[in-house]
């Protein structure tokens, strides 16, 4: 049994798109709730989730009252949820819902040892070129500072349990890190390959500057962390 988080920013044209294939999928039972966090769209996103709402008793959503981020929408969405596993989406609709099932239960595989969290890796990436790029060089830089080996770590298809995730240090744009942040607190984490499709609505709400140059700013105070982490370490 999980729950779903899904951060929300002028995704009105998504949200039913994305809901529905959720609906669909053969694990939507072992789903106890899908929790939108409305990071204060300007949008209709928030009239569409209302009336799934009033329709799916599964449905719940968080609205904030000033623009805060994906980090703060996801975390918010975490906080509020009950469940001991936690699943988090885009509302973009460009994961596949086949993934969603298969992360899932890998997660849950008892032949493979127990991971904390499993973050999806996509292949094929159907986003423009300045997106790729702007990754590709985020994760170089990742690589080089922190020694960090997840390659697509904005993938937004990820699924932990909460109460490990409650033990890392909050921060925005930490969900950018998440894998290595994991690593962090000796928690053992596995790269899943998915699919990854194009953007059928809407407009991307992130662009080169936010993924490239916001990060790289962030490494500075993760390698502090990691750090920190490394010097409080007894030796036995």
């Amino acid at each position: 049994m999980f729950d779903i988080v899904i951060p929300i920013y002028n995704e009105e044209e998504n949200i039913n798109f994305v809901f529905n294939e959720i609906k669909d999928l053969s694990i939507y039972n072992h789903i106890i709730k899908i929790i939108f966090v409305n990071d204060c769209s300007i949008d209709n996103s928030e009239e569409k989730i209302k009336v799934l709402k009033k329709k799916y008793k599964k449905i719940e959503i968080i609205n904030h009252s000033v623009k805060s981020g994906q980090s703060r929408a996801i975390n918010t969405g975490i906080l509020c949820s009950k469940s001991e596993v936690i699943m988090i989406i885009d509302g973009d609709g460009q994961i596949l819902p086949k993934d969603i099932v298969n992360i899932y239960n890998a997660l849950f595989n008892k032949k493979e040892k127990k991971y904390s969290l499993i973050s999806g890796n996509r292949k094929n990436r159907k986003d423009n070129i300045f997106k790729i790029i702007s990754s590709r060089i985020a994760f170089l830089i990742r690589k080089i500072m922190l020694g960090d080996d997840c390659i697509d770590t904005g993938c937004p298809l990820k699924i932990f349990f909460r109460n490990d995730y409650l033990k890392l240090p909050y921060f925005d744009n930490m969900h950018r890190f998440l894998p290595i942040l994991f690593k962090r607190e000796g928690f053992n984490i596995k790269y899943l390959d998915i699919g990854h499709r194009r953007r059928f609505r809407g407009k991307s709400k992130y662009g080169i500057m936010d993924r490239l140059f916001i990060g790289i700013s962030d490494l500075f105070g993760v390698r502090w962390l990691i750090r920190r982490k490394k010097s409080n370490l007894k030796i036995v």
